[in-house]
Order: structure tokens, then C-alpha cells, then sequence
């Protein structure tokens, strides 16, 4: 996330209405809303926008909440390592192990 998005989500957790926003604020919010961290409805002429639970999150921790750069793993996630003699084992988000050789 960037700086400007960074600063439009914490407007919009203020209260900001949507409405006036600069040029190319549009685009930030598709982008938080894409990142999970608003949600967009239209409806008419009006807009609804909303924080969600992981934009608080990113709000208070500065961080997504399924950040990998922090030691998480995503769901269905995969890791492969890889001995000497080129036999390895996948580790599997689920904790089961698979032994295989290359």
C-alpha cells in the first residue's frame, strides 16, 4: 500500500464522506478495495464506502493481516525443501508432509 492510499484509508476510517476526492483518488480506492480493505458500493448516484475487518487491522497493526513478509503463510500455501542427495519433502499448509525425489 502507498503512502496516498495509505492516508485515503485513514480519512475514510475518520469518517470521510466519499464525494470531493482529489484526481486519481478513485483509483486509490479501487485499489484499498481490491486489497480487501474497503468495500464499494454504488447505488444511484451515492456511494457507500466502508473499512473492513482488515483494514482496521492494517489501521492499527500497519500491516495486511495475511502479510507474508511477517511469517504467515497463506491457506493452500506450499513449501519445498530439498536435501543433498535431492530428496526433499513438501510441507503442506495443513501440517501433512509429503516425501518425494526429484
Amino acid at each position: 500500500m502507498n503512502e496516498r492510499q495509505r492516508a485515503l484509508l485513514e480519512r475514510l476510517a475518520a469518517g470521510e464522506e466519499p464525494g470531493a476526492w482529489a484526481p486519481g483518488e478513485w483509483h486509490s480506492v479501487y485499489a484499498l478495495r481490491d486489497r480487501g480493505v474497503l468495500t464499494v458500493s454504488k447505488s444511484g448516484g451515492d456511494v457507500d464506502v466502508e473499512v473492513t475487518e482488515a483494514g482496521w487491522f492494517y489501521l492499527r497493526h500497519g500491516r495486511h493481516p495475511d502479510d507474508l513478509a511477517c511469517g504467515q503463510q497463506r491457506s493452500g500455501g506450499v513449501r519445498r525443501t530439498f536435501g543433498a542427495d535431492e530428496r526433499g519433502s513438501t510441507a503442506r499448509s495443513d501440517g501433512s508432509k509429503a516425501d518425494f525425489v526429484r
